[in-house]
């Protein structure tokens, strides 16, 4: 075993030592062995050295949610020089190299099965990668004089990420506001209709970026909610989404509707078909409180404390400490998490930075269409729309994955074991959030069931 192995294991399972973004503050402590380094009423990070996680919340009541967490690699000729790497990394895996070189690392990657896909960059000097299951998102230097490493080095790898599909659709941000516009005004044949003129072949980066924009709209204005849903359900009928992703979908979109609002909590919970009082219930909704895995969008977009540089963060070493500073001030993105804005919920991975799209007509449009607007009470007298309960979602979901044993027996030995169970251990974080909703006593044993051997899947890492 070798540091190069232990990024190996990272890029492949989406692990540290079994933690991820799915773990909570006590159990990553209980692994490292120390409190945060940062600990504010909603922020905080813990900073090991090499590993970093980083936290937000709404309130103080709310559970953390972990942002981003992996390994800053660029700290590397530091900690290896001071022999300051985590005591429990050096354990297991023994020394560490004092720099990752990215060609090293796609080897060891290969090796094991995995592919890593390359992406269109967001710093300059740079080139991105990413893994698809993992969600993990390595971030290379490429020139000198920009950052201060030899070309090929690896920079920090982090998770959970998403590609930067938005950089494919740079300029065209009229265009899509116009299909929204028009789009808010249709019923769902309607949509389905145009869908077929305008996308007739199936491009995932195309109906991300459409149904990214749909979702950053807050969730209590009853039209976009709809449009949201309708468009979810075309992208499943569509091939776009897999039955099992459709389903955890559908669980995000309806926990962050119900959000903190008991009135709507009490429609969704209980079935409703879509009315005008389910219209009221979301229109009256008057703040966005997402749930463990609401989107990343309706977080702050940019928190200085969180993308703060190492040399403001507590260090052990003095000397460590002066040197990261250096090269931080030098580097100003590498120690926070803006090379790679993470997200939990697998439709909606986007980089946090990516501002929602705001226009004015657009909003026009959703009123025009509100809950208290007749024409629109006709649509839906027209094309009635249901939207199914948390317990019809969950169910679904249960349906689409393998039984509690199956996933018991897995070993995490091969390259389709370690993906199952990568997905699997995303797919509980969010279906988890929706226990206190949940009206059958037995899908919430269910999902406690699974909620309990979520820490055990890939926590052996890939070996």
């Amino acid at each position: 075993m070798s540091g190069l192995d232990f990024f190996a294991d990272l890029v492949t399972t989406g692990t540290v030592l079994g933690l991820d973004h799915t773990s909570t503050p006590a159990e990553v402590e209980e692994v490292f062995g120390r409190g945060p380094a940062l600990d504010e009423p909603t922020n905080m990070i813990h900073d090991f050295g090499l590993i970093e996680f980083g936290w937000w919340r709404s309130r103080r009541r709310d559970p953390w949610q972990c942002l981003y967490f992996g390994p800053q690699a660029h700290r590397l000729p530091d900690l290896a020089e001071h022999g300051d790497v985590e005591p429990v990394l050096t354990e297991r895996y023994g020394a560490f190299p004092a720099r990752l070189d990215f060609a090293d690392l796609r080897e060891a990657v290969e090796a094991r099965g995995f592919t890593l896909t390359e992406d269109t960059p967001v710093n300059e000097g740079t080139a991105e990668y990413w893994e698809p299951t993992a969600r993990m998102g390595i971030l290379v230097q490429l020139d000198p004089e920009v950052w201060d490493e030899p070309p090929g080095t690896v920079l920090k790898i982090l998770a959970p990420t998403s590609p930067n599909v938005y950089r494919r659709f740079n300029g065209r941000d009229q265009e899509f506001a116009g299909y929204i516009r028009h789009l808010l005004t249709c019923d769902e044949s309607q949509i389905a209709a145009w869908l077929d003129r305008r996308a007739p072949v199936p491009d995932q980066d195309w109906w991300f970026h459409l149904r990214r924009t749909v979702a950053l709209h807050p969730a209590q204005d009853p039209t976009w909610f709809l449009l949201r849903l309708a468009l979810d359900r075309q992208a499943a009928e569509r091939g776009i989404d897999s039955p099992n992703l459709a389903a955890v979908t559908l669980i995000g979109a309806l926990l962050e509707g119900a959000g903190e609002q008991p009135s709507l909590r009490a429609a969704i919970a209980h079935r409703p078909a879509m009315n005008p009082s389910l219209n009221a219930a979301i229109a009256h909704q008057s703040a966005v409180h997402p749930p463990l895995d609401a989107p990343v969008a309706h977080r702050p977009a940019v928190n200085p404390r969180l993308d703060m540089d190492v040399a403001r963060q507590p260090v052990a070493d003095p000397s460590r400490d002066e040197a990261v500073a250096c090269r931080s001030s030098a580097n100003p993105p590498v120690d926070g998490a803006v090379a790679y804005r993470p997200a939990v919920n697998p439709r909606l991975d986007m980089d946090v930075a990516r501002r929602p799209m705001t226009d004015s007509s657009l909003d026009e449009a959703a009123a025009r269409r509100s809950a208290v607007n007749p024409s629109l009470d006709a649509a839906l007298t027209r094309q009635p729309v249901t939207i199914p309960s948390l317990d019809e979602a969950v169910a679904r979901w249960l349906a689409t994955i393998p039984s509690l044993e199956e996933a018991h027996a897995l070993a995490g030995r091969s390259p389709d074991e370690i993906r199952l169970a990568r997905r699997l251990r995303s797919q509980i974080h969010v279906v988890r959030s929706a226990l206190p909703l949940l009206t059958s006593a037995d899908l919430a044993e269910e999902v406690r069931a699974w909620d309990e051997l979520r820490p055990a899947l890939l926590r052996g890492g890939c070996r």
